[in-house]
C-alpha cells in the first residue's frame, strides 16, 4: 500500500510539473508571438532639406546717370517755371549745365534766362515763384550781424542765371521741381560746373566756405569765383584773379 501511495504521489507531482511547464512555455510562446506581431522599428531617414541657393551679394541699386539735357528739355523746364515771363538764353556757350548744387542728391539745372518783352515787372514781382537775389550781396558768415535785406531788381535786357532745384530721382526734369533761384550776374562770362569732390580736394580747400554741394565756377569782371549754396541762398566767393 505504501508503494502504491508513493507511486501515486509521484505521478501527481509529475502531472503538476508538466502542467506548470506547459503554462510557462505557453506564456513565452504568446509573448514571442506578441513581440513578433509588433512592427519592426525602421530607422527614420532625416528629412531632406534642399541647400539654400547661394546668391552673390548684389551691389546696392545705383541709379544710372541722367542723360545730358538737350535744348528742348531745358526750354520746357524754363517754361514750367516762368511760363511766358522769361525764356532760356541759348546763345551763350555753355547756355546751361547740371549738377547737385544744393547737395540734396537730386540733379539741378543752371540755365541763362532773359525776361520776355514787357515781363520785367513779373520778374521783379515779390510774389513770384522764384527768389531773385544777387549772390555778391549774400553774407553767410554768422559772425557778422545780419545785414538789412536789400530788395534786388533785375534790369531791362539783363541776362540772369536761374538755378532750378531738382526733385527725387527725376531731378530738374520732375514736373514738381519748381523751386528756383534767379541770380544777378552783372559782367559774368563763361560758367562751368565744379564738383564738390574736386573742390574739397584742392589745396585751397581751407580757404573755401562751408560747401554743401557742387558749385558754379565763373568769372565776373575779370575776377574768378564760385557761386555756392549756403543752405538758404546762393552766395559768391572769390577764388582769385583771371
Amino acid at each position: 500500500m505504501k508503494i502504491f501511495r508513493s507511486i501515486a504521489g509521484t505521478l501527481v507531482l509529475l502531472t503538476l510539473c508538466s502542467l506548470m511547464s506547459c503554462t510557462s512555455s505557453s506564456k513565452e510562446s504568446n509573448q514571442s508571438k506578441a513581440r513578433s506581431s509588433e512592427p519592426t522599428p525602421v530607422a527614420v531617414a532625416p528629412a531632406f532639406t534642399p541647400p539654400l541657393k547661394q546668391s552673390n551679394p548684389t551691389l546696392s541699386a545705383k541709379s544710372e546717370p541722367a542723360a545730358p539735357p538737350n535744348p528742348d528739355e531745358v526750354q520746357n523746364a524754363v517754361s514750367r517755371i516762368f511760363d511766358k515771363v522769361a525764356s532760356a538764353e541759348l546763345s551763350r556757350k555753355p547756355a546751361f549745365m547740371v549738377g547737385d548744387f544744393n547737395g540734396d542728391g537730386s540733379e539741378d539745372l543752371v540755365v541763362w534766362i532773359k525776361p520776355n518783352e514787357g515781363q520785367l515787372g513779373e520778374i521783379n514781382n515779390e510774389l513770384a515763384n522764384w527768389v531773385l537775389e544777387d549772390p555778391k550781396n549774400v553774407t553767410p558768415r554768422k559772425t557778422k550781424p545780419p545785414a538789412a535785406p536789400t530788395r534786388v531788381h533785375a534790369e531791362k535786357d539783363e541776362i540772369l542765371l536761374a538755378v532750378i532745384h531738382g526733385a527725387d530721382n527725376q531731378g530738374w526734369r520732375n514736373p514738381e521741381a519748381k523751386q528756383t533761384y534767379l541770380l544777378k550776374n552783372d559782367g559774368a562770362t563763361k560758367i562751368t560746373w565744379q564738383s564738390l569732390k574736386d573742390l574739397q580736394g584742392t589745396s585751397d580747400r581751407q580757404k573755401l566756405p562751408l560747401l554743401r554741394g557742387d558749385a558754379i565756377n565763373e568769372t565776373i569782371n575779370g575776377k574768378t569765383g564760385i557761386i555756392y549754396w549756403t543752405g538758404a541762398k546762393y552766395a559768391w566767393h572769390g577764388t582769385g584773379s583771371k
